[in-house]
């Protein structure tokens, strides 16, 4: 009797937190500027000490000010001159977004017209990515948030990320 008592808990357990980890996709990432971290393709994560060349990091967030120095959109900045961004397309929603980012197969854009910069960052945008360890990947804007305390700007994006294969 106490073994099936433990089979049912441990059986009800497993699928539990099956549910919670299925919520959450393993390519969504967010992340900011206050932190020593970036983005890397190659190991498909959010890495510490970003300025580390051991971490393979393809781009950090960076607040982003306009002249006047008042607080703008985020932008992803390459730290080791080799990565390159172009943006791909914006969309007025998550939903219009999420497709064309899915559906998106083969590099269509022109590359003579990539940047060392990715400016102006914001949600529903989708930006290709050159990598560092010769990669292309793409990149969905989920959501970005720019704020000022104590006089430190703040850049943190929510984003999806995949790999073209």
């Amino acid at each position: 009797m106490e073994i099936r008592k433990i089979s049912i808990l441990l059986f009800i357990t497993i699928i539990c937190l099956s549910c919670k980890n299925s919520n959450k996709s393993s390519n969504e990432f967010t992340f900011g500027s206050i932190k020593d971290s970036g983005f890397s393709f190659k190991k498909m994560k959010i890495v510490d000490h970003a300025f580390n060349r051991d971490t393979f990091t393809d781009f950090i967030v960076v607040p982003g000010t306009g002249l006047s120095g008042a607080l703008s959109f985020p932008s992803f900045k390459q730290i080791d001159n080799q990565s390159l961004f172009i943006m791909s397309k914006q969309f007025d929603n998550l939903e219009k977004a999420q497709k064309y980012f899915d559906q998106y197969k083969l590099m269509e854009e022109n590359a003579s017209n990539f940047e060392r910069t990715a400016s102006m960052i914001q949600p529903y945008q989708v930006w290709i990515i050159c990598t560092n360890s010769f990669y292309t990947g793409k990149i969905l804007i989920i959501g970005t948030n720019t704020t000022m305390s104590n006089g430190i700007y703040n850049s943190e994006v929510k984003i999806k990320t995949q790999l073209l294969k």
